[in-house]
């Protein structure tokens, strides 16, 4: 009786959701590390992003399906204009030179009607909320409430990125830019001014004009300002907000960063970063609509299927803290995760390694899942010091050195060997989807156009070239003995370190040069890198937006690490190249920019500043029963996206994780056997005593 009221249960024994759970509208997804900050003046990491960006909204944000990366209005009425001014507070013309341009006044307009998610810290009148010490959750506050979206929000939350006590790491970058905000830290670290009274200090950076318009002020001309105007870090925060989250609440973890307060698609309801964390559509949002305007390969891929439907598509998202990668994996496999990454121990299961790329395995297409591939906004590259007395420098030698060494240089064979070929090999820093980047673009230093394609010259013109540097087969003529270069890296437990350390010693081995590798900890190896001392090494940049002057600032001479502690790890000097860096990160993105990041590729390639480069992939498996699905390395807010199928998923999961039960049958059948028997011997017993008497 018990195995058949079961077996009319319409649920899995397996599943991990209870009915409560498992509404029909459901994305579940996994993070595997617990997220710090939930508060978008603090969150910065990735992992973060995947919820603070469903709560938050930035005023601009990325067209979900144009490539390269397009921005548009989000919060905004319409894109932010700029209006120039020189030293002396008069204005300029658009086109004036950048030399004459003292300050750029940005110029916002809110969409009317715009309302924040419902919580307790907008009750005008809190008579629930007075006593706070009963309170443990957000959930104990019985009475919420809205308000809309207005202008001084957004300025409030330029302010509180000076905030000191919050240490935002958005303050560093914003300090350059944004007017006088350096000015507000100092005075608040001062004391002149009162956090809660936050809204009442003037404040030269932004400032409101009327209910739905505000200006910020920017030092200079910073075009790619609009960029950060699509981060969460300029996401609006109510004064209610700070307010509201007091020192008694503190006390018990209520805080910002771990109950936002927001305008976008999905609030947060569930908060437990140690098992689970819930988001639920947010009642409040505004009308926001599928896009209509996509690609051919959009049309052709069903993504556009969802056209011109209200967002978002789904009631809620449950977020499971996993920790291992086989238990998601298996999960995943079940049906109840509808997402998964692609990590090297389950790498062969899920997919067959090619040179164009990985292909989903037999087992998965039958499941009738999906991979989707794209790349990062992340490039790595292998790197020379430019200050090395031996390597570095612009003289003939250690040219002809560095571009004997990045032919000699397998970068196709490592991506192979150590990257399963989930990596492109990178002619330039722009990756992918960024402008600038030209797919048929060749490093004509390290490789030659044949009537095949495109391959690396061979090893003899690296050999010619080293003996035209004086080293002929690799000799040192100031020691008569094999030329010994250096390469620094981090050294951990993996043994895979020391597979790939034999690999390097073996591609300097074929031009007759001695490689000693130099391995350390992760902090030597940064103060290395920070002091110039390092030679050769592998390092690489994620980009913060999608604009080619955040991939090339990185060669840019002010930038260089070793003497002025920017991000130019080569520590590459070229005026040419930085006289074109600044007239190319003024420019829009028309024909004019791209010539001038052409040149700026050659002349890094003509110098040969690296040894070679790649693209990572990004990999992501899901599930048939959700839309087709475009990723893009900037594009956060993509849940709000996502359309599900849940007959199909339900229809699914039972399928995969039918129980076994003919055991429990045998099982029962071998004790009503057994009950029989010993029914038959008692019975037996009691008749032959019976008979006795």
């Amino acid at each position: 009786m018990a195995l058949g009221l079961l077996a009319c249960d319409n649920q899995s024994w397996n599943d991990p959701y209870t009915e409560k759970q498992d509404p029909k509208s459901t994305l579940y997804r996994v993070f595997n590390i617990r997220p710090k900050h939930l508060d978008p003046a603090l969150s910065y990491e990735a992992t973060e992003a995947q919820i603070v960006a469903q709560i938050y909204d930035a005023p601009l944000h990325y067209h979900y399906l144009k490539r390269p990366y397009t921005l548009e209005p989000n919060l905004l009425k319409v894109m932010p204009s700029v209006s120039y001014y020189d030293a002396a507070g008069q204005p300029l013309a658009l086109d004036a030179p950048t030399s004459l341009i003292a300050t750029s006044v940005y110029h916002f307009e809110l969409k009317p009607n715009i309302y924040f998610q419902p919580h307790p810290g907008f009750v005008t009148k809190p008579s629930d909320n007075i006593a706070r010490d009963p309170y443990r959750q957000l959930g104990d506050f019985k009475t919420v409430a809205t308000r809309e979206l207005n202008a001084a929000d957004m300025v409030y939350s330029v302010k509180r990125l000076a905030n000191p006590n919050l240490n935002s790491p958005f303050y560093g970058m914003m300090s350059r830019y944004i007017q006088g905000l350096k000015e507000f830290h100092d005075d608040w670290l001062a004391g002149k001014i009162d956090s809660s009274k936050l809204t009442e200090y003037p404040f030269s950076g932004a400032k409101v004009i009327d209910k739905y318009r505000y200006q910020i002020i920017v030092k200079g001309k910073y075009r790619q300002f609009e960029y950060w105007q699509a981060m969460t870090a300029f996401s609006p925060i109510p004064h209610e907000a700070d307010a509201f989250y007091d020192a008694s609440l503190a006390r018990h973890n209520i805080t910002l960063d771990r109950y936002p307060i927001g305008t976008g698609p999905f609030m947060l309801s569930e908060n437990n970063p140690n098992r689970r964390i819930t988001l639920v559509r947010n009642p409040n949002y505004r009308d926001v609509y599928y896009p209509v305007d996509g690609t051919v390969e959009d049309q052709q891929t069903g993504i556009l299927a969802l056209a011109g439907q209200k967002l978002p598509l789904v009631d809620q998202m449950i977020f499971t803290l996993e920790k291992e990668e086989i238990p998601n994996w298996k999960k995943f496999l079940q049906g109840y995760y509808d997402f998964s990454g692609i990590g090297s121990e389950i790498f062969n299961q899920a997919v067959l390694p090619t040179h164009q790329g990985p292909l989903l395995t037999d087992a998965l297409k039958e499941k009738g899942i999906r991979l989707q591939t794209s790349f990062a906004s992340n490039w790595f590259c292998w790197a020379f010091n430019m200050l090395d007395e031996t390597l570095g420098g612009q003289t003939d030698r250690a040219r002809k050195l560095r571009e004997a060494i990045a032919i000699a240089f397998n970068s196709e064979e490592f991506i192979e060997l150590f990257m399963n070929n989930r990596a492109k090999i990178a002619h330039s820093p722009l990756p992918p989807d960024v402008f600038g980047y030209q797919a048929q673009a060749v490093n004509d230093k390290v490789y030659q156009k044949t009537n095949t394609g495109i391959e690396r010259y061979p090893l003899a013109k690296a050999q010619a070239l080293l003996k035209s540097a004086g080293y002929e087969n690799g000799i040192d003529p100031a020691t008569n003995r094999p030329l010994q270069l250096y390469w620094d890296s981090v050294r951990t437990s993996n043994p895979n370190d020391h597979v790939r350390e034999a690999w390097l010693i073996k591609q300097f081995k074929k031009l007759g040069i001695q490689l000693k590798i130099r391995g350390t900890d992760s902090n030597r190896f940064q103060d290395k890198i920070k002091q110039g001392q390092a030679q050769m090494f592998i390092s690489g940049w994620r980009a913060d937006y999608p604009d080619p002057e955040n991939f090339l600032f990185l060669f840019q001479g002010s930038q260089a690490k070793a003497k002025l502690g920017g991000e130019n790890f080569s520590n590459y000097q070229n005026p040419k190249f930085d006289l074109l860096f600044e007239e190319m990160r003024a420019l829009p993105n028309n024909d004019k920019r791209q010539k001038i990041i052409d040149k700026m590729t050659k002349i890094l390639q003509d110098d040969l500043v690296l040894i070679g480069g790649f693209y990572p992939s990004s990999d992501a498996l899901y599930h048939e029963w959700l839309s087709p699905i475009k990723t893009g390395a900037f594009i956060q807010d993509t849940a709000q996206y996502i359309k599900v199928k849940d007959p199909l998923r339900q229809q699914k999961r039972w399928a995969w994780n039918q129980p076994l039960v003919w055991p429990l049958g045998a099982l029962g059948l071998w004790l009503l056997i057994f009950l029989s028997v010993l029914r038959y011997l008692y019975y037996k017993k009691m008749s032959f005593k019976v008979k006795e008497t």
